[in-house]
Formats: structure tokens, sequence, C-alpha cells
């Protein structure tokens, strides 16, 4: 049952005229209601990537009986345009261009001509994973999100629709993780008392710091107590057009970070009107309450358009107390912190000639959370980390001839961070800032025509400065300051081998993507790394594709600029105490301990290489509509920043238990036993920091377990499928579909001379098997979206007798009423309220009874959310 009334918030904007151009891509399943004929128009420029021409004028007081199912792009126009005095055009650039049949349907170049009568072009905008403008990146994987997809889903926030993608893992860098997580010694600097409590994105579970995240297609300043990830629940769901997903390496692109994929956040650049929304949601069991409201103004001209976006968003803490699963937690524990959250984007463009635009956008988010919680040594910590986040940038687009296009780019993005906590022990207070500037300038159009159709090139270059510092606002010092500038040059090549005009049977295209890219750091040299791309295209309904790549991923600026490398001097028998460890040896169970942490000197690029293949198949047949997509990846990431794995317990103050018994598990030289004085005394010139338990001159073990060193090797492959069905039924439309991810390994090494040890299936690592079904369903106003999550078994560890970790499955419900200018959402996740799998705590990391890299604590959430709509 609801539990307080949701606030209401209305405005008036005029609207005046619209013009769309989105990505120059090939239609998939096209699924537009009936209604007014520019609304139509515009869901299809979002699902398909069509540039369409017109003057909304000339279009008031049509409707058409919408569509669906897989058509060419004509084939979709010429249908919505049916019973209408209208025609389509195709110019000699191939835009499409609408208006009635008495009217001139060519593009007026004369100064003369009146701007009502002449439709403005907008240009092709470049997708993600090339530099050239409307050139799908076909060879690799790719998925688009749009805004109705991100709408169905009932997700509220940038995070929330992430974490459903089965590609993502849930581990590393996120909000649920107050003091980081098991293995993962990046994720710990996220944690509520020493950075923003934020949420990153880790494709394929390589890492928060290795998927490389992009808003319109800029960097943006990374967050955390080091800098190594992009923090997307700053990003406002409501100003969201669509989500980009490229799931393949792609440093030749973009450079550094791209090891494992892209995630594209596109933001809303165009509405007419003013679109008002508020949401309510609340579990059931529980005080964990969400509000969510938001106002849309925007409005368009013969030459441009404006939009402005605010969006407000609160968040309750879910209490260990209302779960029976975490109930073991001392208490107050707050599984997911409070936040409360105010965003604004502001965008627009002009048309400043025919072949010259310039485009803008701002988007500025501010956000306060707050989370209790206690740490293995009953300390209590009342934590409220803060963050700002600002992203600018400018566009200027020239397009020469006609064919060529030249862009220059510019753009701005800062975090501030700071955590003030409190508690039981002695306040802290730090604060982070990040910046990042970037300029580009690139270059891309046609240079030759071959047999099979265009050769395509972009050439560009790139020049980005950042800077990182992280201070302890008590004591006043910086330990961690650091600035990096980097500039590179690109290239790439999209070769049409075989196209239409010399189709063979079997072989109706055939295109080669090759890329290049050189990037120089001030800090750690220069690295180039390539990408070569095959799309073969067999038949009209299926395509081939395969790719291979190189990446890298440099050192985030938290961990160049540290002043970190610090020791704890402790007898074993207090160690072995606090986290419940049995001795290796009575040896070894009683004797003084040098423990290290921070990082290691001289640190080196990560670097991988990623080779993919699959195939994509689209096809009507009849009324059914059939799609689907295999993707096959296999990933290499070596020279990996890592502390050094602890088998079973994930604690290094367990290794040199371990390691007694065990020397292999361990890379040389990470646990010492009875070192001597002139190794201690190197050891403790080489700190910052000691904290002395006991005499480090009588250590008769040093352990560096905990030094953050490049020697970690990880090796992924695995399977996505995507599978789609629809078809008429009845008076309405039914789809249905299956997005899975199957890992077939994933394996890590310590260093070169350990052992491969396969991490799958294991507690807080990825999973196997996880799947996302859905069955939809529409008529005229109406539509509901049933949702199955569906996620394998998996063990504690990989050791013989391990306990079995329950498969996990769950429901949501997407129900929908949606007119042209009233809209009513009602959301449900988790319907069935199925507690995640009960798996052993570790009070180490505040994790109590479930797996937070796998499973979300909040069990079933309703939501309901009312959209208002003026024109």
């Amino acid at each position: 049952m609801l539990k307080s009334v949701l606030p209401r918030s209305i405005a008036l904007f005029l609207a005046c005229s619209t013009v769309l151009s989105a990505h120059a891509a090939e239609p998939g399943r096209l699924d537009i209601p009936a209604g007014e004929l520019v609304t139509a128009l515009e869901a299809l420029a979002k699902q398909s990537g069509a540039e369409l021409m017109y003057n909304p004028e000339q279009l008031k007081g049509f409707s058409t009986r919408g569509l669906h199912g897989n058509l060419s792009l004509q084939e979709a126009v010429t249908k919505l345009l049916e019973g209408t005095p209208l025609k389509l055009s195709i110019d000699e650039t191939g835009a499409m261009l609408i208006a009635p049949t008495r009217e001139q349907t060519t593009v007026q170049k004369e100064p003369t001509a009146a701007l009502d009568d002449r439709p403005v072009v907008l240009d092709e905008i470049v997708v993600t994973g090339s530099n050239i403008r409307g050139a799908a990146a076909e060879s690799s994987p790719v998925r688009i999100y749009g805004r109705e997809d991100i709408v169905a889903s009932g997700a509220s926030t940038a995070q929330e629709f992430v974490n459903r993608l089965p590609q993502n893992f849930g581990g590393g860098s996120t909000e649920t993780l107050s003091w980081g997580a098991p293995g993962d010694d990046n994720a710990s600097f996220n944690g509520a008392t020493s950075g923003t409590a934020g949420t990153g994105v880790n494709l394929r579970g390589l890492g928060s710091g290795s998927t490389l995240v992009l808003l319109n297609g800029q960097r943006i300043a990374p967050s955390s107590g080091i800098g190594d990830f992009v923090d997307i629940s700053m990003i406002p769901a409501s100003a969201i057009e669509r989500v980009e997903v490229l799931s393949d390496g792609a440093s030749s692109i973009y450079g550094g970070d791209a090891v494992s994929g892209v995630v594209n956040f596109i933001l809303r650049d165009k509405y007419d009107g003013v679109e008002a929304s508020v949401r309510y949601g609340t579990v059931t069991e529980g005080d964990q309450d969400e509000y969510r409201a938001s106002i849309t103004a925007g409005t368009s001209w013969d030459s441009g358009n404006a939009l402005l976006v605010y969006e407000y968003f609160d968040q309750s803490a879910l209490s260990a107390a209302d779960r029976d699963f975490s109930r073991g937690a001392a208490l107050p524990n707050d599984l997911m912190p409070a936040q409360r959250r105010h965003s604004v984007l502001g965008s627009g463009a002009q048309q400043l000639t025919d072949d010259l635009k310039l485009s803008s956008s701002v988007v500025y988010s501010e956000r306060k959370a707050i989370q209790d919680f206690y740490n293995p040594a009953a300390n209590r910590f009342h934590s409220e980390p803060t963050s700002e986040n600002l992203n600018s940038s400018i566009d200027l687009s020239w397009r020469v001839g006609g064919s060529w296009y030249v862009d220059l780019s510019g753009a701005y993005s800062y975090v501030n961070g700071e955590t003030d906590t409190t508690g039981t022990t002695a306040p802290r207070k730090r604060k982070i800032e990040s910046d990042i500037w970037t300029t580009d300038l690139r270059a891309s159009g046609p240079v030759l025509t071959l047999p099979g159709g265009e050769l395509m090139l972009a050439l560009g270059g790139h020049y980005r400065e950042e800077s990182f510092s992280n201070t302890n606002v008590i004591s006043g010092v910086t330990d961690r300051d650091a600035e990096r500038r980097a500039n590179a040059f690109y290239g790439e090549a999209l070769v049409p081998v075989i196209g239409p005009a010399n189709a063979l049977p079997g072989m109706q295209r055939l295109e080669l993507n090759v890329s290049g890219r050189r990037d120089d750091y001030d800090d750690f040299g220069s690295t180039t790394n390539e990408k070569v791309g095959v799309m073969w295209q067999p038949l009209e309904s299926l395509k081939l594709r395969g790719s291979y790549s190189t990446a890298f991923n440099p050192p985030p600026l938290g961990r160049v600029g540290a002043v970190d490398l610090g020791a704890l001097s402790a007898r074993t028998s207090y160690t072995n105490g606090v986290f419940r460890f049995t001795p290796g040896d009575p040896s070894i169970a009683d004797v003084v301990a040098l423990t290290v942490f921070g990082t290691g000197k001289d640190l080196e690029a990560e670097t991988s290489k990623a080779w993919t293949a699959g195939l994509d198949f689209s096809d009507r047949w009849g009324r059914h509509d059939v799609s689907f997509s295999v993707n096959w990846f296999d990933i290499e990431f070596s020279n990996r920043l890592a502390t050094t794995p602890v088998p079973v317990t994930n604690n290094v103050y367990d290794a040199p238990n371990q390691a007694f018994n065990n020397p292999s598990l361990f890379p040389a030289g990470t646990v010492i036993f009875g070192p001597t004085q002139s190794q201690i005394a190197d050891l403790l010139a080489s700190l910052y920091s000691l904290n002395q338990l006991a005499d480090p001159y009588q250590a008769q073990i040093i352990n560096v377990a905990g030094v953050l060193r490049n020697l970690s090797e990880t090796y992924v492959s695995g399977l996505d499928f995507v599978v789609n069905y629809g078809t008429d039924a009845g008076a309405g439309y039914l789809s249905l579909g299956v997005d899975a991810t199957y890992l077939l390994t994933y394996d890590q090494r310590a260093a070169a001379n350990t052992p491969l040890v396969d991490k799958m299936n294991t507690l807080y690592n990825p999973i196997d098997l996880k799947l996302r079904g859905r069955v939809g369903y529409r008529v005229a106003a109406v539509t509901a979206n049933l949702f199955l999550n569906y996620q394998d078994s998996y063990r504690i560890d990989d050791t013989l007798g391990a306990a079995n970790i329950s498969s996990w499955t769950t429901i949501d419900l997407n129900l929908a009423y949606d007119m042209d200018s009233l809209g009513l959402r009602l959301s449900a996740f988790n319907l069935l309220d199925k507690n995640p799998p009960k798996t052993t705590s570790n009070a180490g990391f505040g994790i109590y009874g479930f797996d937070p890299a796998n499973a979300s604590p909040r069990n079933r959430f309703i939501a309901v959310e009312l959209t208002k709509r003026f024109k």
C-alpha cells in the first residue's frame, strides 16, 4: 500500500516546430502505436535511427494506424503516410523528405527561400563504436536501448537500468558496499568513509574502472577516493534519451579505459512542450521509500531547438533490521544508504547555416547520502558523503561539400566530493576533487567509390587534461594528488568490399572496419591500439560479424599520485582473533607481523586483447517478427593493478596462514617468513605511515599481499544471446524476448608465476548464467510487460565440499496507460518478494547474509508514476 501522497508539478511551454535526426542504422523491430502522425514519425526516428525532414505545420491534423514488425525504412515511412496527401521522396544524399504532393520535396538552397516552407537538415550523428558519421559499428556487438526500453523497465535511476543488463556485473564499486568488495581493492575507495558512495558500470566483471562511460560521447570526470570510475548515479534518468552499449574493446576509437566496452548515455535534446512527472515507490517490508519528480520543457524552431530538464530524487535508507537474512548485523546498519539528488540538464542546437550547426549541453547534479554501519572492531560510523558533478560540452559541426563533416568539440567535467564521518572513533573528513578537459577535432566522409560502395574515412586528434586530489580535511594532508596530459591521433576506415552494386548470391554485403589510435601520456608513456572488424551479410535478414582489438587502461590518477604506503605492526594472535582465522602453524600463532597496504611504485598501464564473433538475424514472416543475436567474446586482461588475492577468505591478514602451508598460492615475495633486520629497515623506510601495536623490528613476518601492483591477469569468455518475437494478437501486439549472458570462463592469475584460478560461480564473483526474459502486450494506450530474472546457482568457493548458493528467480511487472497528454505507470520489482540466496556473512566488508555482487537486498518494491504532457 502506498504510504504517501504524490506531489504534482505542472508548467506550460509553447511548441514551435520539429526536425528529427538520429544515427543512421538499419531499423530492427519497429513498434509504433496509432495516433498523431508527427508523434509516430518521432517514434520511428528514435527506433530506427532514420533521418527524416519535414515541416510539422504541414503534418498537423493527420493521424496514422501505426505499425509493428520488421520493415525497411522506406516501407515504414510509406505505411505511416497511408491515407494522407503526403509524399515521401529521397534526395541525392539519401535524406528522406516528407511533404504534401503539391510542395517541392527537395531541400531549398537559395537564400531567398522562406524558412517556414523549408525543412531543416540536422546532421547525422556519430554512433558509439565508430568515429565515422552515420556509420554503425556493425562488425562489433552494439546494443541500443531507447527511452521506451528504459521507461518500460520501470527503472527510476540510471544504475537500476544498467544493473538489469545481463552483461553487467553487480560487484565492484556500488552504493551497497560501505567497505568495498572482497577481492576488489579499488572498490574500498568508493565506501562511505573514503569515497563518494557512487555506482559504476562493470561489464564482464573486469572492474568498474575497465568500462568507459561517456555522456553524449564525451568523457566524464571520475569519482571515488582514487578517481577510478564514473558514477552513473549522478546521471538523471529523466534526461536520458537512450543508452548505447558496446561490449567490445574500443581503445582504438576512444583511448584508455575501454577494456571491456563502452556505455554511452545519450541525453534528450529535443522536446516540444512541457512534461511533468512524479513517482513514488516503497518496499513492502521495511521503511525504504523513494520519490522522483521531474519536469521537461522544450521548444524547437525552424533552425534549432532548446531543452531544459530538472529532476529531484529522494531515497531513504534500507536497514539490515528490515531483512531476516541480515539480522545478525550490529545495528544501526544500512544495506542501502539514504540519498537525495538534484539534477538539471540544459541543451540546445542552432543551425547557423545550411552546413554549419552549433550544439551544446550542460548537466549538473548534486547529491547527499547518509549511511550508518559498523566495522569488524565494533566501531559505529555515521557517514554523510556529498558529491556534485558538472558535465558541459559544445560542438561545432561543419558539412563540407555535402559529403564530409568536420567536428570541433570541447568538453569540461568535474566532480567535487566530500565525506564526513563520525561515530565511536575519531571523526574523519575527506575532500575529493576531480576534473577533465577534452578537445577533439575530427573529419569524416567518403574518399573514393569502390564497386561495393563508398569507402568512408575518419581522421582526428584529441587533447585532454586531467587532475585529481584527495585531501584529509582534518589533518590538511593531501595524500593523493596528480595531473595528466594526453594527446592522441586516430584514424578509421570503413571499406565496402561488396555492396548492392556488385552483390552475389550468398554475399549481399561484405565490409571491413579498421581503426587505430596512438595515445601519448606525459606520466607513463605512449601506447598504440588497433581494431579490425568484418561484417558479412549473406542474406537480407542475416549478418555475420567478428572483430579483434587491443585496449589499455592507464592507472587512475589517485593511484599515480598516491602517498599511501603504510603498514600495521601487530601480533598474529590479535589479527587472527579479530577475523577468527586459524593459524597456519603453531609457530606463527603469536608472532609480530608487518602487514603492508597501499600503492606500489612504478605503476604501468593495464592491457588487453579481445576477440568477438557473432550473428544477427531479423525477419518478418506474415504477422510474425523474429530476431535473434548471438555474440561470442574472449578477453585477455593483463598487467592488472591489484592486490594479491587471498583464497577462501579474501582477507590479507590470512595470507601468512595459507602461505605457510602452500607458498605457491602467492607470487614470490608476497609473504616473507623470518625477514632480516635489513629487510625490515628497508620496508619501514619506504612507508608513509605505520600503525604500531607491536615492535616492528621484532617482526617475523612481512606480508605485502595488500600492496597494489601490476601483477594480475584475468581471462573471461562467454556468449550473449538476444531473442525477440512479436506478432499481431487480437486487438494488440504481443512480444516475447530473452536477453542472456553465459560465461564460459572467468579465470584469474595472481601473477605470471602462479596458477590460473577459476573464479566463476564463486562468492562475490560473476555467475555463469544470467538472463532476463520478457513478455509484453500492448493494446491501444495500455501496455503490460512481465520480466523474469534468473541467475544460476553457485558455490561459496571452488574447494571440495564448499557450500552451495541456490539459484535466484525474480519477476518484475510494469503496467502503463499512456495517452498523448497523460501517462500512468505501475512498476513492481521482485513481485513475489523472493529473498536473495543465503550466503555466509563477511563482517570485514559490512556484508551480512547475502552476496551484494549478485543480488539486491531490496526485495519487493512497488512504484507508481504519473506523467502529464502539455503541448
